[in-house]
Protein backbone atom coordinates (compact mmCIF):
# COMPACT_ATOMS: atom_id res chain seq x y z
CA UNK A 1 0.00 0.00 0.00
CA UNK A 2 1.19 3.62 -0.30
CA UNK A 3 0.25 7.27 0.66
CA UNK A 4 0.80 10.54 0.80
CA UNK A 5 -0.53 12.93 3.89
CA UNK A 6 -1.12 16.52 2.94
CA UNK A 7 2.10 18.57 3.51
CA UNK A 8 0.36 21.66 4.16
CA UNK A 9 -3.17 23.28 6.26
CA UNK A 10 -3.91 25.95 8.35
CA UNK A 11 -1.33 28.06 10.17
CA UNK A 12 -1.40 28.50 14.06
CA UNK A 13 -2.29 25.45 16.31
CA UNK A 14 -2.90 23.24 13.05
CA UNK A 15 1.11 24.20 11.96
CA UNK A 16 1.38 22.98 8.43
CA UNK A 17 -1.34 20.62 8.28
CA UNK A 18 -0.52 18.34 11.46
CA UNK A 19 -4.25 18.00 12.26
CA UNK A 20 -5.34 17.24 9.31
CA UNK A 21 -2.69 14.42 8.35
CA UNK A 22 -3.98 12.70 11.95
CA UNK A 23 -7.08 12.77 9.98
CA UNK A 24 -6.07 11.17 7.07
CA UNK A 25 -4.08 8.59 9.29
CA UNK A 26 -7.30 7.70 10.70
CA UNK A 27 -8.98 7.43 7.43
CA UNK A 28 -6.31 5.35 6.33
CA UNK A 29 -6.12 2.55 8.49
CA UNK A 30 -9.58 0.96 7.44
CA UNK A 31 -7.77 0.53 4.03
CA UNK A 32 -4.78 -1.05 6.22
CA UNK A 33 -7.13 -4.18 8.00
CA UNK A 34 -5.35 -6.67 6.49
CA UNK A 35 -2.18 -8.67 9.42
CA UNK A 36 0.44 -8.19 6.89
CA UNK A 37 0.62 -4.96 5.09
CA UNK A 38 4.13 -3.13 3.79
CA UNK A 39 2.86 0.64 4.12
CA UNK A 40 4.77 2.96 2.05
CA UNK A 41 4.07 7.16 2.42
CA UNK A 42 4.98 10.20 2.26
CA UNK A 43 3.74 11.34 5.95
CA UNK A 44 5.04 14.65 5.51
CA UNK A 45 5.14 14.78 8.98
CA UNK A 46 7.06 18.41 9.36
CA UNK A 47 6.49 17.68 13.35
CA UNK A 48 8.22 14.44 12.82
CA UNK A 49 7.08 11.41 14.92
CA UNK A 50 6.09 13.46 17.89
CA UNK A 51 2.76 14.24 15.18
CA UNK A 52 -0.51 12.77 16.24
CA UNK A 53 -0.47 11.22 12.54
CA UNK A 54 2.87 8.68 13.67
CA UNK A 55 0.73 8.06 16.72
CA UNK A 56 -1.87 7.11 15.08
CA UNK A 57 0.17 4.26 13.01
CA UNK A 58 2.14 2.88 15.57
CA UNK A 59 -1.21 2.63 17.82
CA UNK A 60 -2.64 0.32 14.83
CA UNK A 61 1.04 -1.73 15.10
CA UNK A 62 2.92 -0.26 12.26
CA UNK A 63 6.48 0.08 12.71
CA UNK A 64 9.41 1.07 10.87
CA UNK A 65 11.37 -2.40 10.50
CA UNK A 66 12.15 -5.96 12.19
CA UNK A 67 12.87 -5.64 14.24
CA UNK A 68 11.47 -2.38 15.16
CA UNK A 69 13.96 0.38 14.77
CA UNK A 70 13.83 4.41 14.03
CA UNK A 71 15.76 5.26 10.26
CA UNK A 72 19.02 5.72 10.92
CA UNK A 73 19.03 9.06 8.51
CA UNK A 74 18.37 12.46 9.25
CA UNK A 75 16.37 12.97 6.16
CA UNK A 76 14.46 11.85 3.67
CA UNK A 77 13.55 15.27 1.94
CA UNK A 78 16.70 16.48 -0.18
CA UNK A 79 16.16 20.15 0.20
CA UNK A 80 15.70 23.03 2.58
CA UNK A 81 14.77 22.11 5.18
CA UNK A 82 15.54 18.35 5.26
CA UNK A 83 13.05 16.58 7.11
CA UNK A 84 12.79 12.76 7.34
CA UNK A 85 8.55 12.96 5.63
CA UNK A 86 8.97 8.90 4.26
CA UNK A 87 8.87 5.83 5.73
CA UNK A 88 8.28 2.23 5.01
CA UNK A 89 6.38 0.77 7.69
CA UNK A 90 5.56 -2.85 8.42
CA UNK A 91 2.44 -4.64 10.45
CA UNK A 92 3.42 -8.07 11.06
CA UNK A 93 0.34 -9.33 13.28
CA UNK A 94 1.15 -13.08 13.00
CA UNK A 95 4.83 -12.33 12.99
CA UNK A 96 5.76 -14.12 9.44
CA UNK A 97 8.42 -11.79 8.50
CA UNK A 98 11.65 -12.79 10.37
CA UNK A 99 13.74 -9.51 9.04
CA UNK A 100 13.12 -6.18 7.69
CA UNK A 101 15.29 -3.76 6.61
CA UNK A 102 14.51 -0.47 5.18
CA UNK A 103 17.29 1.34 3.57
CA UNK A 104 17.81 5.11 1.83
CA UNK A 105 19.37 4.83 -1.34
CA UNK A 106 21.71 7.66 -2.65
CA UNK A 107 22.42 8.74 -5.97
CA UNK A 108 25.69 10.67 -4.68
CA UNK A 109 27.47 9.22 -1.65
CA UNK A 110 27.98 12.30 -0.26
CA UNK A 111 24.25 13.06 -0.67
CA UNK A 112 25.49 16.02 -2.36
CA UNK A 113 23.20 17.55 -5.49
CA UNK A 114 20.05 19.49 -5.94
CA UNK A 115 18.20 16.34 -6.44
CA UNK A 116 18.26 12.26 -5.87
CA UNK A 117 17.27 10.62 -9.23
CA UNK A 118 15.50 13.21 -9.95
CA UNK A 119 13.60 13.80 -6.97
CA UNK A 120 13.62 15.87 -3.92
CA UNK A 121 12.85 13.03 -2.16
CA UNK A 122 15.19 9.98 -1.66
CA UNK A 123 13.48 6.49 -2.60
CA UNK A 124 13.43 3.97 0.17
CA UNK A 125 14.29 0.19 -0.39
CA UNK A 126 12.38 -2.46 1.69
CA UNK A 127 14.08 -6.02 2.33
CA UNK A 128 11.91 -8.37 3.96
CA UNK A 129 13.43 -11.83 5.00
CA UNK A 130 9.99 -14.13 5.39
CA UNK A 131 10.21 -17.29 7.95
Amino acid sequence: MSAHLDPRGPPGRQWLGAAGRALQAHHLLPALEHDLVLLGADLNLAGGRAERAWRVLDAAGFRFGVPATLPAWRHTFHAIPPLVLDYVLLRDRHGVVRDARIHRLDEEPRDHGRTVFGSDHHPLLACLEFR
